[in-house]
């Protein structure tokens, strides 16, 4: 073994030294196997930033299915950094942000310009036989704009997308995998006991 006393083993590091590394940036694997990755990142050291698309016509869905989605990326981030905000249009998007889309191609435009798994025909998302998915099956899609990730929660009715975005952030998200999911069943989940919730406060009825 070498001497760890040894001055040949350590080098002077003075107020002016640098560190120089050379990288080969690689393309983000696109799986739901991984999530919340690439939409947030459990290990950045910097500021996780997401930018919501708003619909051309929010309505009661896309207000629900947007908060639900973010409370669940808030339970995600804890103590970290998480800056959110809502655009209406998508070239408006940051390059270091994740962009989510939630609505139905007629509520979405930006879905017809995004090169997705699906075709799109007539405001209509298609199966594999070119038929028009059920109104009551939603659709979930880790898709790229350039170099910016892009979460997609879409269906053919308002229905459909709740059901894919209920299924992101429940549990039985951690089956998924794959680029592109079908939601056709969705388990509901059991309400826990009163005070049964993580980080609730206080632990116990004041008397």
């Amino acid at each position: 073994t070498q001497d760890p006393y040894d001055p040949s083993l350590w080098s002077e590091i003075l107020p002016d030294s640098k560190l120089l590394f050379q990288i080969q940036p690689q393309a983000i694997p696109l799986n739901f196997n991984r999530y919340p990755y690439p939409v947030f990142d459990t290990l950045s050291l910097e500021a996780n930033q997401i930018a919501y698309l708003q619909p051309s016509s929010p309505n009661e869905t896309w207000l629900t299915a947007a908060s639900r989605l973010q409370a669940s990326l808030g339970q995600i981030a804890q103590y970290r950094a998480l800056e959110t905000r809502v655009i209406d249009s998508a070239t408006k998007a940051k390059p270091t942000e994740r962009l989510i889309v939630i609505g139905t191609p007629t509520q979405q435009s930006l879905l017809t310009q995004l090169k997705l798994p699906l075709t799109i025909k007539n405001q209509q998302l298609l199966d594999a036989n070119q038929t028009p998915l059920s109104a009551d099956t939603g659709v979930l899609m880790l898709v790229a704009s350039g170099k910016t990730p892009v979460l997609v929660a879409t269906g053919n009715s308002d229905t459909a997308v709740a059901k894919a975005v209920r299924f992101l952030v429940q549990s039985d998200r951690k089956l998924a995998t794959g680029s592109m999911i079908l939601v056709n069943e969705l388990t509901e989940p059991a309400s826990p006991n009163p005070r049964d919730w993580q980080g609730y406060l206080p632990a116990a009825e004041l008397k």
